[in-house]
């Protein structure tokens, strides 16, 4: 397996192909000191094998940030961000920094003014357009970078890291789609590239032999784009250079951040096609990131020589000993969807970072064991099942898993079959084939208060999950009407279909039936559909709906089902009207908790917890922590 063989870059020997990319976890300190939960999150992902750790993006400026607790590097916070480095390096893992400027794409709210860019183009991501920077400026952040890679050396990193892609500040200079300067930093390419140029040598007089990578948007993957053939002077001034090594991520935080996160709706053709261009264009060292969880893809790319290394960021967020696993063919292994639900979201919602299928991202206490073997039946195998099952196995207890069904997953069977959202049968199968790995279970089984007490167990663990909401309106017998779920598994066409309910669910149905080749409408009570979708999600959901034989009607409610069709009232203006029969009806207006044994339990001597969506409705990644924390706080 060549993933598991040393490779060089510089005078350093990585003793793996596996690299942990920068990302941010919303784990460290607002103002930008390290955290000793930083040092335990990024302390697991050592532990799980990965050779080299890029760390979090160190923003080099306090106008360059993107999130309150970013990390930065000063004198004042140095003993921890060295702490930080020796604690990895100590773990058997290099430690390289990764240093950045957003520019255009810093977040105002955050650095509390404008933004700064080469020039004033606003970023569509955050809203705000910058103020061009002036050279002053621009010699400030120049000593900014000179500051932090001197502070960095003296903490003892592996390597420095420099971002000159993802639309981030160096790429703005160098990009002509958004570099309209007419001073000696635009115009001409060699002016275009002098930030970078001066950047590399500002890094470089403070870092003695320190090896240098850099990270490049190997395409953006928009119109008027950085393209692999446009990088070509940027590749040769970097050889020139003697950087060690490139880092090839994809598009653009303000133009294209579903490229930019790697979003599991986007195809993998051409992020793989780039890579291979750039492999044409330069002999140094490639680095490649995004969605690298699939064994057979990694061995591939590595042995037919495409890159040479395979970072990993959100799959180590889902598993921190994926790489290590990899390398012993060792199972279980949990792989990540790329669905952005729990940590992109949570980050950007100013939360510390998650996972829909790992429920300790930012928990760091040491598991505590059952004092006593205690034998638990854990009723429903759905997320929130399989979580408590695995969580109560994993610490000493006797549990049975007892799920009415054919198979494990509840309601996250559905997700795989929504358009655009495949991957997710990874993140699926990971925890299936954990609890079928590690716990008993009875399939096609109902459990009732009869087998329970047949069981004698000491504690119920109830997960029954939630089922779809049939409203009550008038007529509704009248027509053929399925659930949301229903009509996911259907193959439907040629007809006309009234979803009702316009939430994520009745969104992602609506696509399904149109993709069918259906006329399909939308009723929603709200003022908008798609409500509580992950936003990159729903802007490629927006995308792929343009053209589509779809109307939306919000703020309207279904009243009645008549003869002449379907009766609807504006909720504005109480008007109501007609839109006709439909052949299908769809009902997505929500689910219930379902959990018709917790009165049972209440009346016997059985202690029993209630998790997921049986207690209360929310998405997988909630369901999973509310399993998560409630099995633990009865342990």
């Amino acid at each position: 397996m060549v993933a598991s063989t040393a490779f060089q870059i510089g005078k350093k020997v990585l003793k793996n192909r596996f690299v942990a990319a920068p990302f941010k976890t919303g784990l460290g300190q607002i103002g930008g000191s390290v955290s000793k939960e930083q040092m335990k999150f990024f302390g697991r992902i050592a532990d799980g094998g990965v050779a080299l750790i890029l760390g979090e993006p160190i923003a080099v400026s306090a106008d360059g940030r993107e999130h309150p607790r970013q990390m930065m590097l000063n004198e004042g916070n140095f003993n921890e961000f060295s702490e930080f480095v020796h604690s990895i390096k100590n773990r058997g893992a290099l430690f390289g920094a990764h240093l950045n400027h957003a520019g255009r794409a810093a977040n105002p709210k955050v650095i509390g003014k404008v933004p700064v860019a080469p020039s004033a183009i606003p970023c569509p991501t955050t809203g705000a357009t910058p103020g061009e920077l002036s050279v002053k400026e621009i010699e400030r952040i120049l000593n900014d970078y000179q500051k932090a890679a001197s502070l960095c050396k003296k903490a003892g990193v592996d390597f420095i890291e420099l971002q000159m892609g993802h639309g981030y500040l160096v790429h703005q200079f160098y990009s002509e789609r958004l570099n309209k300067r007419k001073d000696g930093y635009g115009g001409s390419l060699e002016n275009r590239l002098k930030f970078a140029q001066k950047l590399l040598e500002t890094v470089k007089s403070q870092i003695e032999d320190i090896p240098i990578i850099v990270r490049l948007s190997a395409s953006e993957f928009i119109e008027g784009g950085i393209t692999p053939e446009a990088l070509k002077p940027l590749i040769a001034l970097l050889e020139k250079e003697n950087v060690a090594a490139l880092h090839l991520g994809f598009g653009n935080a303000c133009d294209s951040p579903a490229w930019y996160y790697q979003h599991m709706a986007l195809p993998e053709g051409p992020k793989i096609d780039a890579a291979k261009e750039i492999r044409k264009l330069t002999k140094l060292p490639l680095i490649l990131v995004g969605k690298m969880v699939e064994e057979e893809k990694i061995e591939t790319l590595l042995s037919d020589g495409v890159v040479d290394l395979i970072a990993m960021a959100r799959p180590l967020v889902a598993d921190p000993g994926l790489p290590g696993k990899i390398i012993r063919n060792e199972e279980p292994k949990f792989r990540c969807g790329a669905c952005l639900q729990g940590c992109l979201m949570n980050v950007k919602s100013g939360n510390s970072i998650g996972c829909i299928i790992n429920p300790t991202t930012d928990v760091f206490e040491e598991p505590k064991k059952a004092e006593h073997v205690k034998k638990v039946i854990v009723v429903g195998g759905g997320p929130a099942g399989m979580t408590a099952a695995l969580t109560l196995v994993e610490r000493g207890y006797d549990v049975t898993l007892v799920e009415e069904s054919n198979q494990l997953g509840g309601q996250f069977n559905y997700a795989h079959l929504t358009p655009g959202k495949d991957r997710m049968t990874l993140p699926l199968d990971s925890l299936r084939n954990a609890v079928e790995k590690k716990v008993k279970i009875l399939k096609n089984k109902r459990a009732d208060m009869e087998l329970i007490k047949e069981m004698k167990p000491d504690f119920v663990v109830l997960a029954t999950g939630a089922e779809p909401i049939v409203p009550k309106i008038d007529g509704l017998d009248s027509v053929k009407w399925i659930t949301g779920n229903d009509a996911l598994k259907k193959d439907i066409s040629g007809k006309r279909v009234l979803v009702i309910g316009g939430g994520l669910i009745g969104m992602e149905v609506a696509e399904k039936l149109l993709e069918q080749e259906n006329k399909v409408d939308v009723v929603e009570l709200k003022d908008k559909v798609a409500d509580g979708m992950e936003p990159v999600t729903e802007k490629l959901m927006w995308k792929r709906l343009w053209g589509k034989e779809i109307d939306i009607y919000t703020n309207t409610a279904v009243r009645a089902f008549d003869p002449d069709g379907v009766v609807v009232e504006d909720l504005r203006n109480g008007e109501k009207k007609n839109l006709g029969r439909y052949d299908l009806v769809v009902l997505a207006v929500g689910t219930a908790s379902r959990c018709e044994l917790e009165s049972e339990l209440q009346a016997s001597d059985i202690p029993f917890s209630v998790v997921g969506d049986a207690r209360e409705l929310n998405q997988i990644i909630g369901a999973v922590r509310s399993a998560y924390s409630t099995v633990v706080s009865m342990i």
